[in-house]
């Protein structure tokens, strides 16, 4: 059974899982992990997506520099842990399986990657209106700063010479 495995810098792996069940999920999962945090492993939150429930398994409790950097989707249930699953901070990896009728099913990162786009409502959200969009020119009140003054004047040099490069000193 294929699930998802997220390393503790972010970076994400697909991998093979066989005989997982209920039972013994924690004590597998523990045995391919690479790195971990204090305690037991534990099922940390759970999502509803579509007709199935997808599972996020690791360690709330650790040592610093062990932090996980994966930010999970907003509003995962917990049994235990009272912080919303966007904000906790976990340790070690963290793997995500899919579950169905009370089964693992394969979960893949292309499947995880689709229910994360909709749980962050699909990233689309930045609308921007032609008038919140303040431009240089517009603002009256812009100072630059003195690197900017310096491009600003080698932009300016550079029309001087496209000038003087536009006369036709050839003889005919």
């Amino acid at each position: 059974m294929k699930l998802v495995h997220i390393h503790k810098d972010g970076t994400m792996d697909d991998i093979d899982c066989s005989k997982l069940n209920l039972k013994n999920v924690c004590k597998k999962l523990t045995e391919v992990s690479q790195s971990q945090g204090n305690n037991a492993l534990k099922l940390l939150y759970t999502w509803k997506y579509e007709d199935y429930s997808i599972l996020c398994y690791g360690w709330y409790d650790g040592e610093a520099g062990f932090e996980n950097k994966h930010d999970l989707p907003v509003s995962g249930s917990s049994s235990f842990l009272e912080t919303d699953s966007s904000e906790q901070l976990l340790f070690g990896d963290l793997f995500m399986l899919k579950q169905q009728n009370k089964k693992f099913c394969d979960f893949e990162i292309s499947t995880y990657g689709e229910f994360y786009t909709y749980a962050f409502g699909g990233f689309d959200d930045c609308d921007t209106d032609d008038e919140s969009v303040n431009t240089i020119s517009e603002d009256e009140d812009y100072q630059p700063e003195e690197d900017e003054e310096e491009e600003l004047e080698t932009d300016d040099d550079m029309d001087d010479e496209n000038i003087e490069l536009e006369e036709d000193t050839n003889e005919y």
